[in-house]
């Protein structure tokens, strides 16, 4: 809530109206599992803690309102696809150079990639054992339970082409 008083104020005031004067209030304060920022969570008046509250939720409203509009252009990768629902080859062939087309072939033919990675966000939204190896320098995997991972919409096929599920190079 400092953050936002002293670097957004403006923005926040012209969207929800004026910010309440919290300064009196301590920056480390929330309803967190630190012992601290607990304790001077529960300090607060119930009427702080609301407002706290308020200016949160309005943040995440701000937030929320403008992915809403991020609308991705069309990658190389759709362009290639519509292309060849529309049998133009000739264009498609110059969308995707002769390496690309190959990985493509082989993704959706003899790799089986498309038997998880399907659909408009290339996933079928379970977690899989690959038995690619960990590249070196990261950090080990320890798997679903204890780390959540959210894969971003890889249709990008000149990173795809050149990177297995760790990063590792497949070309290598």
């Amino acid at each position: 809530m400092h953050l936002i008083a002293e670097n957004y104020a403006e923005e926040y005031t012209a969207l929800f109206g004026p910010l309440p004067d919290l300064s009196d209030l301590p920056r480390n304060a929330g309803p967190i599992a630190d012992p601290t920022a607990a304790a001077n969570w529960e300090a607060l008046s119930k009427q702080d803690q609301e407002a706290v509250t308020r200016i949160y939720v309005n943040i995440g409203k701000s937030i929320a309102a403008y992915e809403r509009h991020l609308i991705p252009g069309a990658s190389r990768f759709d362009k290639y696809v519509e292309a060849v629902l529309n049998n133009d080859y000739s264009s498609a062939n110059r969308i995707l150079n002769s390496d690309e087309i190959a990985g493509l072939k082989l993704f959706i033919g003899e790799a089986h990639c498309t038997n998880c990675h399907n659909g408009p966000l290339f996933t079928n939204n379970d977690f899989h054992n690959t038995g690619i190896p960990l590249a070196p320098g990261l950090p080990e995997d320890v798997g679903r339970p204890k780390a959540h991972r959210k894969f971003c919409r890889m249709n990008s096929t000149a990173w795809a082409s050149t990177a297995m599920h760790n990063l590792i190079n497949a070309r290598n």
